[in-house]
Formats: C-alpha cells, sequence, structure tokens
C-alpha cells in the first residue's frame, strides 16, 4: 500500500497536525505587554485567567500529508472570546453546563458517560462526538465531509453551535437570552470589541468566535505522526514497510489497520468516492435509525457518521450509544459480532455478499490496540489555550 492512501484512510481518524512549536508564526504570550489596555485587563482578570497577549491558534499542516506550508488562519482574538463561551455554564439556562461540561480536555474533548448530562440533568440522545479534529479536516482539505452529528443533520459548524445553545438537552437557552446573558457581564465587551471592533453583538459573530476555537482544534505529536515526519514521508512512500520509530507490535497493527480498517476510516481528499457515514452492523434493528431519522431515506436506515480515531484511547465509550467501554470489544465485535443488517456497509461484506467478519487472533487484536496506541496526542489535551479560563 502507498503511503498516499494510508495518509487518506488516517485524515478522518485525526492525523491533522498543526506546526511544531518551532513553526510558530506568533510567540507565545509573555506576563506582561499592553495589548489589553490597564482597564481591560482589570476588567478580565475580575473573572478569567487570561494572558496579556492572546494565545496564537494558526497553524500550518504538515508536509508528510502533502501541505504547501500555507497556514491555517485562525484570529486569535475571535478564538480568545470563543475559548471563554466554550467554559462559560453561566450561559446556559440554568446556569449549570458549559460546551465543555460534554467536551472535556481529560477524554480529548469529549466524556465517559454512553449519553451527556445537560441543563436540568437531562440526557442527551446520543454519546457526544470527540472535537479533537473535528472541524478541521473538512475546510483544510475541501472534503465533501463537511456535515456534523452523527446522523449529518448540520450542514456546517456553526449549526452545529447553534443547535447545541438551543437544544433542550444541552444549553437549553435562547439565542435572545443567551445574548442577553452576554451583555451582563463585562469582561466579554473587551473580548467581544477586540474580535469584532466597533461591531454590535450579534448572534452571528457569537456563532464566528465560537467557530474559530474549535476550528483551531488539532492534534499535534502523536507517535504515528513523528514516524512520518523522522522519515520524512511522502505521498509515494511504500506503507508497507516498517516505520523504524515504531515497534515490532505496533507496525504489526499498522498493516492489520490498513487492511480492514482504513477503507471507512479516511476522508474524501482526492477520492470523492468515500463516504462520512456508513451503517457498521451493530444490530439487526435499530432503536435509534441515525440519518434515517433526519433524511427519511430507506437507505440511510441505521448510518451513523464514521467517527475520528485520534486520541481514541482517551474517547470510550465508543460508538453512537456509547455501548462499547473498552477498544478490546469494539474489536470484538469487528471480529466476530458484525451484524447482517439489510443496510450493511458493502465494505462490511465479502465479495458474496456475507458479512465479513475479521476473526482477528488474540495476537492481531493486541497489535491493532498497541497501533492505535500510537494515534494518542497527550499535548494536545494539555494545551494552555484550549483549557478553562475560569481557572
Amino acid at each position: 500500500m502507498q503511503l498516499k492512501s494510508i495518509i487518506l484512510a488516517l485524515l478522518s481518524i485525526g492525523i491533522i497536525l498543526s506546526c511544531s512549536k518551532e513553526q510558530m508564526e506568533d510567540p507565545p504570550p509573555t506576563s506582561t505587554g499592553s495589548y489589553y489596555t490597564a482597564e481591560e485587563i482589570a476588567i478580565l482578570q475580575t473573572s478569567l485567567n487570561l494572558p496579556s497577549t492572546p494565545y496564537p491558534y494558526t497553524y500550518i499542516l504538515p508536509s508528510h500529508l502533502g501541505n504547501n506550508s500555507q497556514p491555517i488562519e485562525i484570529n486569535r482574538d475571535k478564538a480568545t472570546l470563543g475559548r471563554v463561551l466554550f467554559y462559560d455554564p453561566t450561559l446556559s439556562e440554568n446556569i449549570s453546563v458549559s460546551c465543555a461540561s460534554c467536551h472535556q480536555t481529560d477524554f480529548a474533548f469529549g466524556d465517559e458517560q454512553k449519553t451527556s448530562v445537560g441543563v436540568f440533568n437531562r440526557r442527551t440522545k446520543r454519546n457526544t462526538y470527540s472535537l479533537a479534529n473535528y472541524t478541521v479536516f473538512p475546510s483544510a482539505y475541501n472534503s465533501n465531509s463537511t456535515t456534523y452529528f452523527w446522523d449529518g443533520r448540520a450542514k456546517s459548524i456553526e449549526e452545529v453551535i447553534e443547535e447545541s445553545i438551543t437544544n433542550p438537552s444541552q444549553l437549553g437557552i435562547t439565542i435572545e437570552d443567551y445574548l442577553g446573558r452576554i451583555l451582563q457581564r463585562p469582561y466579554y465587551e473587551v473580548l467581544y470589541q477586540k474580535a469584532f471592533p466597533d461591531e454590535d453583538l450579534n448572534k452571528e459573530n457569537i456563532i464566528d468566535a465560537m467557530a474559530s476555537f474549535l476550528s483551531s482544534m488539532h492534534s499535534i505529536n502523536s507517535p504515528f505522526d513523528e514516524a512520518l515526519e523522522d522519515i520524512q514521508a511522502m505521498p509515494d512512500y511504500d506503507f508497507t514497510q516498517s516505520l523504524p520509530d515504531l515497534s515490532i507490535s505496533e507496525n504489526a497493527g499498522k498493516n492489520l489497520f490498513a487492511l480492514h480498517c482504513a477503507n471507512c476510516h479516511r476522508a474524501s481528499l482526492f477520492n470523492e468516492e468515500v463516504t462520512a457515514y456508513a451503517n457498521n452492523g451493530l444490530d439487526l434493528e435499530y432503536e435509534d435509525q441515525g440519518v434515517y431519522e433526519y433524511t427519511n431515506e430507506v437507505q440511510d436506515q441505521g448510518l451513523f457518521r464514521i467517527p475520528s480515531l485520534r486520541n481514541i484511547v482517551y474517547t470510550a465509550p465508543y460508538m453512537h450509544d456509547g455501548r462499547f467501554n473498552t477498544l478490546e470489544k469494539v474489536i470484538n465485535f469487528y471480529s466476530t459480532d458484525v451484524q447482517n443488517h439489510f443496510n450493511l456497509d458493502q465494505r462490511l461484506k465479502t465479495p458474496e455478499g456475507q458479512v465479513k467478519q475479521l476473526h482477528l487472533t488474540a495476537s492481531e487484536k493486541e497489535d491493532l490496540i498497541t497501533f492505535l496506541n500510537t494515534l494518542t496526542d497527550d499535548s494536545s489535551l494539555t494545551e494552555k489555550r484550549y483549557s478553562n479560563p475560569f481557572n
């Protein structure tokens, strides 16, 4: 298999990188500076722990993905405002939850529950989707996979944000009340005027700020990323060759992934036939019908978004309903338990039309999990620019 193929396969599992620390075009914030006036700093410090100069959020994609070295521009003032909005529980109906309540850094911007808890202890319908690289790869790669949620009902990240604010099981607040709460908090006036100088507060700008923050989320330094960088991998590199930085087990798992998993876990860059949604045979009869509930098309019954595998070891439980609490259970399912639903994705069928059970051995399962661990980027979970500014 050529490296180009596996790189395409891994785009949707989040192998989307920024520049290294040395490549950041903006210097890190310092403890002193005049970006904010003394009065603005005083207002911000009453509630927030922000640097005196905003963190940079612009980044560059890596060379081994065929990057042309053009930065993905993220306005740091908008992203800073979006970061505060993301973590502010006072903007929910009963002042109890924020976006970060369900999208937690410790779980790669997901959470550890099957379904999450919103305002008034209301449960969401589905498992919280990890935000790691959630918004980045469609815009960065002109992918056609630009719909969101497990059922694809949102056509943009802006739609996702607005629904998350107003959904009764999430923040549960009207846009009007949401904006009214913002007006009551002086620190938002400072941040808003930096992001949108001389503009009145409005829904579109607030959503733009949140989208800027979310679109900046990306991983940087997983072992797999570093292995590709160390060999200066190019798209024509023969990926069947072992990567020197990976162990024997990790390389074996990489090969298993390329053989059995990469046909689904990829983005559509240079390949318009790839779909972002699939029926993966979880059930013969689905209580939750996935995409069908939005489209009412028979061919969409039981289809759900194919998730990113970036930082997968932190995003349990797995599947749209959180039914599997370990990677071992996920792999066991694909090994022996895929159900022959009438809408089962063709990629999970044999040429004869039968269910393709992988029948992996115990050692193969272990190797595959070992490789999935190489997709972990701990640094992306601890960066201050993505942390809670109210702490």
